[in-house]
């Protein structure tokens, strides 16, 4: 975006995550610490000088991020979309409950944000989603999607060009059960 390059750095042993704004040359231009052993960014977006997480958590407390805080489910894991602004202040999050959103993906674009993830519905239901949000974390609209089994979905992708937003996944151990799915930006 503009010539600058977000990334996810995770930290040693894999506890906390740096997300970090590069220029073409790989000079770090912002940076910052998401803290806490248990909180897992899966995927980002960067659009518009805004940064998109897509990601998981489960501890003993809820994660505070900036003034925002992600409350942690009674039941299971945390689900969240976390929005930081061009000062990489966060601005808001959007939370759910989750058994594990290792898989989670997200895309943005002009038509909003986009994140995929796998929900947990009582009373133990495991619900693949597709959730868009406006840039101001307003959640627009929600699609469960129409997948073969219940399980949590291996290896999922996603792509957002003008109109379309696309979902890839494998749902299966084998590797031999794919799915592509393409929606508008309504997500039909």
């Amino acid at each position: 975006d503009d010539g600058k390059v977000a990334v996810n750095l995770k930290g040693i042993s894999n506890i906390g995550n740096f997300i970090e704004i590069m220029d073409t040359n790989g000079f770090v231009l912002q940076s910052k610490q998401i803290t806490g052993y248990s909180a897992n960014i899966v995927d980002l977006a960067y659009f518009n000088d805004r940064i998109y997480l897509n990601g998981a958590f489960n501890g003993p407390d809820s994660l505070v991020v900036d003034e925002v805080v992600i409350h942690l489910p009674a039941m299971e894991h945390a689900a969240f979309v976390l929005a930081l602004d061009s000062n990489f202040i966060a601005e808001w999050a959007s939370v759910d409950t989750t058994i594990n959103n290792r898989d989670g993906r997200i895309v943005a674009g002009e038509e909003g944000v986009f994140a995929y993830f796998s929900v947990l519905e009582p009373p133990f239901v495991i619900v693949n989603v597709v959730k868009k949000f406006g840039h101001g974390g307003q959640m627009i609209q929600e699609v469960e999607l129409p997948f073969f089994t219940t399980g949590i979905t291996l290896y999922p992708d996603m792509a957002l060009i003008p109109g379309l937003v696309g979902l890839y996944v494998n749902n299966d151990f084998d590797f031999n059960i794919h799915e592509v799915i393409l929606f508008d930006t309504n997500l039909n």
